[in-house]
């Protein structure tokens, strides 16, 4: 598992003064990359000429509303990996530990010039064993 900790900010609000719901996705794609950075495989994973990685499936589950001000954890666990897929479990914590929101995002393997699916790099399996 992996742990990222960050702030809800003002401008992630709707009017109702709780977080946006689509903005969960940014905070676990943000999560994401910072653990790919401290891998240092930011670029090869992001900027490859050869693959690419879309996410093709998200979900989530709203528990408790994020407050603008906020600091929560993000912690990454890793779902399954398949062939040329793998996916994400995400759990946003409060900081008493109450789970606010719960997401899982699944990312295939793509080869650039023809976007089909691929195999997933051997690095990416190596990185993915790590979280």
């Amino acid at each position: 598992m992996v742990v990222s900790k960050t702030r809800i900010d003002f401008f992630d609000a709707d009017a109702a003064g709780v977080m946006f719901y689509g903005k969960v996705f940014e905070l676990c794609h943000s999560a994401f990359e910072s653990f790919i950075s401290s891998q240092k495989k930011y670029k090869e994973y992001f900027s490859s000429q050869e693959y690419a990685f879309p996410i093709i499936h998200t979900e989530a589950s709203y528990f408790f509303p994020l407050i603008p001000g906020e600091e929560v954890n993000i912690e990454i666990s890793l779902g399954e990996i398949k062939n040329s897929s793998f996916s994400l479990l995400y759990q946003i914590k409060k900081a008493g530990g109450e789970i606010a929101v719960e997401a899982k995002t699944v990312t295939v393997s793509v080869e650039k010039k023809k976007w089909q699916k691929i195999a997933l790099p051997p690095f990416v399996k190596e990185l993915l064993q790590t979280i």
